[in-house]
């Protein structure tokens, strides 16, 4: 790993300082509210939560300033990072704020740099930032930053599994890559994906794709279509911490709203929880970390010449059979396991 920005000199983030420790005003005044397990979302450019309990009659308002986007919530739900764009929209800093309500903080000072995703590791100590091309991880604690991904790889999409794996998204690859000591190996197979998450076990990943504007599920047995929501395009999908339910957005007969699905669905329309919403993030109960050499013997990797790799058929093309994690490059796949053929589009 090397430093953040000598890599790419003139897109580095720019820190502020030690982290502000003054408070930034979002425009609420420090209003409370219970917030304990539930979604982070986006409405009218501010950001909301939504408690489980009752996404619809416990949502909370946590900004009023507007510009803001791509919430991501902490495991536990203690903490909903987020991008604040100016009116310009020229500049972007990312933020934190309690999921409970309050002043937000902000961890990386605005610039001109472009955001494409946020995800925690899952203590909340360290936030992924992708940003103009490259995953860097940042810890909350000081701010400082550091490059997490290689040089070359245009990588977005960052999510952790619940043991601390890294993945992001290469778009150009069609695959999303596990991301290890600088370096990144492909794991899943998405060909046409433009944004998702690896599930909390690390086994599967969810995903949007770019030309059906469907939702897919890929894990050991292929590609699955998991939405099928007649007139609508859908986006955005997000695990539930617990890994057995999807969240995702559908413009579903106008606005764009969220609703959720049983991850082991199959074609569905799933049911509607907010009705103007979008860009949900989960957080709440989240598991909690293990120890390395747990992670090491998780469901779905085994040694793979003396590393650790996914445990998938070689037909499917999640990686190649008897390579090694580390590799310099970024592998391309020959076998990928694709989607079902696209049916026609919706009115």
């Amino acid at each position: 790993m090397r430093a953040f920005g000598a890599l790419r000199a003139g897109v580095a983030l720019l820190l502020c300082g030690s982290l502000c420790a003054c408070g930034l005003d979002t425009g609420l005044g420090g209003a409370k509210n219970t917030f304990a397990r539930g979604l982070a979302y986006v409405s009218g450019g501010d950001i909301w939560v939504a408690d489980a309990s009752d996404f619809e009659g416990a949502a909370f308002q946590l900004t009023a300033d507007t510009g803001n986007s791509l919430p991501a919530l902490t495991a536990d739900g203690a903490t909903v990072a987020f991008v604040h764009t100016d009116a310009a929209g020229t500049t972007a800093e990312v933020r934190t704020l309690p999921s409970a309500g309050g002043a937000a903080v902000t961890l990386l000072a605005p610039s001109s740099r472009q955001v494409a995703g946020l995800a925690w590791s899952p203590d909340g100590s360290a936030l992924y930032v992708a940003a103009d091309h490259a995953i860097s991880q940042v810890s909350v604690a000081d701010g400082s930053a550091v490059q997490v991904s290689p040089a070359g790889v245009d990588l977005s999409s960052p999510s952790v599994s619940a043991d601390g794996a890294l993945y992001a998204l290469d778009r150009a690859g069609g695959t999303f890559d596990l991301l290890a000591n600088g370096q990144a190996t492909a794991a899943f197979s998405a060909p046409g994906a433009v944004r998702g998450a690896v599930s909390p076990r690390g086994d599967a990943v969810v995903y949007e794709d770019g030309s059906t504007h469907e939702i897919f599920v890929v894990d050991g047995a292929g590609a699955r279509q998991l939405t099928a929501i007649a007139g609508a395009q859908e986006s955005q999908p997000c695990w539930s911490t617990d890994g057995t339910q999807i969240f995702f957005a559908s413009n579903a007969g106008g606005a764009l709203k969220i609703y959720s699905l049983p991850a082991s669905a199959t074609r569905s329309t799933g049911a509607t929880l907010i009705q103007v919403g979008s860009q949900p993030s989960f957080g709440g109960e989240g598991a909690a970390p293990r120890s390395g050499h747990e992670r090491n013997r998780r469901p779905g990797l085994r040694p793979v010449g003396g590393r650790v790799g996914p445990e998938v058929p070689r037909q499917l093309g999640l990686l190649h059979a008897g390579s090694s994690l580390g590799r310099n490059v970024n592998p391309r796949v020959t076998a990928r396991a694709r989607p079902p053929a696209p049916r026609s589009r919706r009115g």
